[in-house]
């Protein structure tokens, strides 16, 4: 009997593609690829016209908007002890150092925009959990740090209160506006 396994190409550790080789291979597709759609691209359909000419505004746009993000008002820290409240507006990311982050913003009494910085477990489960929508009005208090394990940082304790709004906000008058 003849026990020699006859290998496949690929499974063939002699006829194997080095990482570099197939790198370097996957890197040709690549420009070959991006090259035909450069082509395709200059290339004019015979739709192209009507159909772009309706998305003009909508493409420009996208030109206006790129890299914007919402104004985050003031930064307000939630410290132990402290309670930052007012009217949910909406939460954004922030990408920092280690990775994403959640932003949670808000707006005070006067109508100033603020936020605080998500990024505790704690925290960002409670508002989760609470669902805020635009308008509601939210209270988040910091408290004392709970226990923690020998060489791990204590963890935060905090609560969250939402009652539910109407949807509106308060606006800052515009003689209090910051220009």
């Amino acid at each position: 009997m003849n026990y020699r396994r006859n290998y496949s190409k690929s499974e063939d550790p002699q006829a194997a593609e080095t990482s570099w080789e197939r790198r370097a291979r996957l890197e040709a597709e690549l420009r070959e690829l991006d090259a035909g759609d450069q082509v395709l691209a200059a290339q004019p359909s015979a739709i192209e016209g009507s159909v772009e000419d309706d998305f003009n505004d909508v493409l420009a746009e996208l030109d206006e908007d790129d890299g914007a993000r919402v104004d985050w008002g003031e930064c307000r820290e939630l410290r132990v002890g402290s309670t930052v409240w007012g009217w949910w507006r909406c939460e954004d990311v922030w990408d920092g150092e280690y990775g994403k982050v959640p932003v949670y913003l808000m707006v005070d009494a006067a109508g100033a925009d603020f936020f605080f910085f998500g990024g505790r477990a704690q925290l960002d489960k409670k508002i989760r959990r609470a669902n805020p929508q635009f308008g509601d009005r939210v209270a988040v208090r910091r408290l004392e740090h709970g226990e923690a394990e020998p060489g791990q940082n204590p963890p935060w304790r905090v609560r969250v209160a939402v009652s539910r709004g109407d949807g509106s906000i308060p606006v800052r008058r515009d003689d209090e506006a910051i220009f």
